[in-house]
Parts: structure tokens; sequence; C-alpha cells
């Protein structure tokens, strides 16, 4: 997410783009890792019996379901790698008490920055189409630098709250619009939902924490989005406890 940021500051919207995605799909696989919903391997209990088992475990109306690991796989060739793990993870519609707070069903909707919009600008051989950026070199120096001023810089605002969005604008200027119509909305909000399960589950675990992501934000995000990383701070700090509380053990 921190990447995607990055390179929208600079003329590098392609770029962008497909490191927004990746952000995503790694968010909706974290999520469905904390569902469960993932290859496990299951082993028998059984003395003497050592037999490993191999299962997609998954969501649907119908409640939990499991399929052998060797089916799945084959889907895996026909529907293709990523886009699996998008139609598992469209099944977590249907739990019932996933939170839903300031549009977090938003997070579960591929509406933008997707597969087939990630596959357009990766495999697609048309002019100024795949990563338009690396054609600009086709053109004159003159058109070449055009191309570039097209590209306007991501402005530092704080895309987790509304008030702070809008906290340096007019309040006859400020339109609801421009904070949830905000392309960075739909990376974050899969963030800030993986978070706010982690708070919900209330898993002990020592792999996400607090001061890791205030470190990447020390390292990766400070220079260029102050504000932005305030807001990140707030969110994380909300829904991120440090492990352990006092006077648990560690």
């Amino acid at each position: 997410m921190l990447a995607y940021f990055s390179l929208e500051r600079k003329p590098m919207p392609s770029w962008a783009h497909v490191t927004a995605y990746y952000s995503r799909f790694y968010a909706i696989k974290a999520l469905l890792n904390l569902f469960c919903a993932n290859i496990v391997t299951l082993e028998s209990k059984a003395k003497g019996d050592k037999k490993r088992t191999e299962v997609l475990i998954y969501l649907t109306m119908d409640g939990v379901k499991a399929m052998s690991a060797k089916k799945a796989k084959a889907l895996w060739k026909t529907w293709g790698s990523h886009q699996v793990w998008w139609a598992l993870f469209k099944q977590m519609q249907y739990v019932s008490d996933f939170p839903d707070k300031d549009g977090s069903h938003f997070a579960l909707s591929d509406a933008y920055f997707n597969h087939a919009s990630r596959n357009t600008i990766n495999y697609s051989e048309r002019y100024l189409e795949g990563f338009s950026e690396l054609e600009w070199f086709d053109n004159s120096e003159v058109q070449m630098f055009s191309h570039m001023d097209i590209w306007r810089p991501r402005p530092d605002r704080d895309i987790t709250n509304i008030d702070s969005f809008f906290a340096d604008t007019n309040p006859e200027d400020a339109d609801e619009g421009d904070f949830y119509g905000d392309d960075a909305q739909i990376v974050w909000h899969g963030v800030r939902v993986y978070l706010e399960l982690l708070s919900l589950l209330k898993v002990r675990q020592s792999f996400v924490t607090r001061e890791k992501l205030f470190g990447l934000l020390d390292r990766f995000g400070e220079q260029e989005y102050p504000i932005l990383c305030g807001g990140i701070r707030e969110a994380v700090t909300e829904y991120l406890p440090t492990w352990p509380e006092p006077g648990e053990p560690t």
C-alpha cells in the first residue's frame, strides 16, 4: 500500500495501479486466512496413522465447506491463480457478522484495482494500454514530457478519516464524493478491515504489530505523506493493541 502511494507521487500511474492491485490481493488472502478459508493439511489423530490430507476450506451460503486440494488445484488451471482467490473472497459476503463499519463491505468488492484491470496493464500489447510509461519513449522528447505533465501527484491528505480529509478545505468547497470516491479508499479498506478483525478476534500474535507498521510508515511513507501517515497511525493504534497487555505473560 505504501509503495502504491509512493508511485502515485510520480508520473508512473500504470505501476501505481498494479501495485494497488497487489496490495488488495495480499489483503484479501490475509482476510481469508483469518477465516481459515485456504488449503490446509489435516493429520489423522489415530495411533500409528500418519495419513495427511490436503483440503480447501471455503465459505458458502450453506456454511463452511471442504474440497480436496487436488480438485481445487485443478480449478487453478482453469480459472487462473488469482481469480480463484477472488472467487473465494466473494463468499465472505455470507459471513453474517462480518464487520460493517464505514463501508467495510466495500472491501469485499472487486470494483476497482481488480484482476481484470491488472491483467490489462500487465499483458496488453495495445499502445498506451499496458505499462504506458514505457511507450512514452516511442515519441519525441517533447511528446514524452507532455505525457508526464498530464500526471498529477497525489496530495498528502488523510484518507482514513473524512473530517481530517477536509481539514484544510473550506466547508463550502468540501464534497464528500471526493473522499469516498478516492481510489485509495478501496486499498485502505482491505488493510483496515484486516486490522479490525484482528482486534475483534483478539488474536495474540507477534507478526503484525503496531511497532512494525509504524516502522514501515517511518521508513517508506513519512517523507512523502506525513499527514496520511499520521492518520494511518491513529487507525492502527485504534485497532492493534500492543501485546502482551500489562500483567499478561509474554
